[in-house]
């Protein structure tokens, strides 16, 4: 039954939950959980709203509307509406869907939390349905009951409950609801489910929503297993934040490595690449001859690189031009989207001499610098520098160089040109650069 007992145990372990949110539309679930935390919020004294989303798709969406704002002010509990006023160009499903988290992400911080009424048929049919598409065992675990959405948390405390409990539930305090006629038309995979399949499965099998519920929890405890196991193998070959050692990495099995490179794509929250692009990856990045320096697109949002026995994620930013120029005042912070951030430190003896009435500049490589570096014997190429260093190669074209009065003065952080280090007793510029990468 859902009492108050009930939620308080479901909340217990989430003390730091000052706000809840009740994703309400009006339908029978969404005010089943309405009602039960009006009433568990009056017992327990906590601070309790809903929320409404008006997706404007069905011609009755303003008589939805209005049945939520009369519910909830019977109730006492206030009310957020957000109409949605743009066109949903994907399917339908999952363009609503999107544009709702969206707005679910903007009501929320580190004190809320969000509640939705999804219940145990509600899950059997995500995880039928993730099946039917092909997927892992994190697909498998189903609907998560409490899990991070932007600053706050998503919580679904019916999530265990079949139908029949919160219909009960509607029985016996007289709920009224809105039935959304979308609801019926089986051209959605998840309603083609909900009333062709699962009638039929439960004439054979009576309890199998709850099979598929505790499926998906095995399957939960499973893929919690293998993030165990990603942690474990990431530990031993991550190097900085975008760079994994490739040597380490191709000890493992195939299957290893592609539960630790889903792991360490999550770590850089990028999302989420199917089992055979991850597989295509390490045959043609990771499996391939030590000196190749391969390139695996990411989607559209950068790059995965091999270098020097390292794969890299390079994330994709705007084209430079070789004819890049700006201006510096040494006692600011230089900031470039491309380039990066520099800065420069007031020292003696050493760094950069600049002096009053010098021109700063920051530009890139154009091709055929050349300079002699401090303490350094012979005049050299900027490219054999570059690649002596061992500077990737993608990163040659944004080393932002300073330049002094227009000639090559320094290297990013990485070194002073002879011509323009600050003597014993001189004053000199410490230079410090945040790469952009």
């Amino acid at each position: 039954m859902i009492t108050s007992d009930f939620l308080a145990n479901f909340f217990k372990n989430t003390p730091s939950v000052q706000q809840y949110i009740v994703a309400y539309s009006g339908g029978v679930d969404s005010h089943v959980l309405l009602k039960a935390m009006a009433d568990y919020a009056q017992r327990h004294s906590i601070k309790l709203t809903a929320l409404h989303v008006n997706h404007g798709l069905s011609p009755h969406s303003n008589q939805w509307q209005q049945h939520c704002e009369s519910v909830c002010q019977q109730l006492g509990v206030p009310l957020h509406v957000e109409k949605i006023h743009e066109t949903i160009t994907s399917g339908i499903e999952t363009g609503a869907r999107h544009a709702r988290y969206q707005i679910f992400e903007r009501y929320l911080n580190q004190a809320t939390a969000l509640l939705l009424a999804h219940h145990q048929e509600d899950q059997a049919e995500t995880v039928l349905f993730r099946l039917l598409r092909g997927t892992g065992v994190a697909g498998l675990s189903g609907i998560p009951k409490i899990r991070q959405h932007g600053a706050g948390m998503i919580m679904r405390p019916l999530l265990d409950l079949p139908k029949k409990a919160l219909e009960d539930y509607a029985s016996e305090k007289a709920i009224q609801w809105v039935e959304d006629e979308s609801n019926q038309s089986l051209g959605f995979s998840r309603n083609f489910l909900r009333h062709k399949i699962f009638p039929e499965l439960k004439k054979r099998w009576p309890s199998v929503s709850a099979q598929f519920s505790k499926t998906a929890k095995l399957c939960e405890d499973a893929h919690c297993l293998l993030e165990d196991l990603a942690d474990i193998d990431y530990r031993t070959m991550i190097i900085d934040d975008d760079v994994l050692c490739l040597l380490t990495l191709s000890k493992l099995n195939q299957n290893r490595q592609v539960n630790v490179l889903r792991y360490w794509f999550k770590q850089l929250k990028l999302p989420a690449l199917s089992h055979q692009k991850l597989t295509q990856l390490i045959q043609t990045v990771v499996d391939a001859p030590s000196d190749k320096n391969l390139v695996f697109q990411y989607h559209a949002l950068g790059e995965v690189h091999r270098f020097n026995q390292q794969l890299y994620f390079v994330k994709k930013c705007p084209a430079i031009s070789t004819d890049f120029n700006e201006r510096w005042v040494v006692s600011m912070v230089f900031q470039s989207e491309i380039l990066g951030g520099l800065s420069a430190k007031k020292v003696v003896g050493r760094g950069l001499r600049i002096q009053e009435g010098d021109v700063v500049e920051v530009r890139v490589r154009q091709g055929g610098e050349r300079c002699k570096l401090l303490g350094d014997k012979h005049t050299r190429s900027l490219k054999y520098l570059l690649q002596t260093w061992q500077i990737p190669p993608w990163r040659r074209q944004t080393l932002p160089l300073i330049y002094i009065n227009s000639q090559l003065a320094g290297i990013a952080d990485l070194a002073v040109v002879e011509k323009f280090a600050a003597g014993a007793d001189e004053r000199g510029y410490v230079i410090a650069w945040s790469a952009f990468f």
